[in-house]
């Protein structure tokens, strides 16, 4: 109504050159490092929602992370559906059926993987690094005591 000559919807409608936001990777990775660590403790500790919770916030982070590496917008994942289907059949196993902690477990290790080799396309020390530990802790099956 009061942008007569359109200057305004054109601004916001204009790709921003320059001021994309990127994620800091070894800052998601921290994120994804207590995720992971999370998700398998309510599982262990018998609440699966609350590790399937921690899940798919490592799955949204993992695609949240392709989704910048490729200059897309992500917040709201616009673009998520427009990755490359190798990398979003990756992640196809971590959408589960049942809270079963064997269902569970397993989908936090595909997230796991599929996070990890996406920090690997920016950070390949530290997904080096971080894989061993994460992928032991998460395959550690025997329940934890208090």
């Amino acid at each position: 109504m009061f942008d007569r000559l359109g200057r305004v919807t054109d601004a916001t409608n204009a790709p921003a050159q320059g001021e994309l936001h990127t994620s800091d990777l070894a800052g998601e990775a921290g994120f994804a490092w207590h995720d992971v660590l999370h998700a398998c403790t309510a599982v262990r500790r018998g609440r699966p929602w609350q590790g399937l919770w921690y899940m798919e916030r490592i799955r949204n982070r993992t695609l949240k992370l392709a989704q910048e590496r490729r200059g897309f917008y992500a917040e709201f994942f616009d673009y998520v559906d427009d990755l490359p289907i190798e990398e979003l059949t990756l992640l196809e196993d971590a959408l589960i059926s049942s809270l079963s902690p064997e269902s569970l477990l397993g989908a936090i290790e595909v997230t796991t993987r599929a996070f990890l080799a996406e920090l690997r396309h920016g950070e390949p020390a530290l997904a080096n690094r971080l894989e061993g530990p994460l992928l032991e802790f998460v395959r550690l099956r025997e329940p934890e005591t208090d």
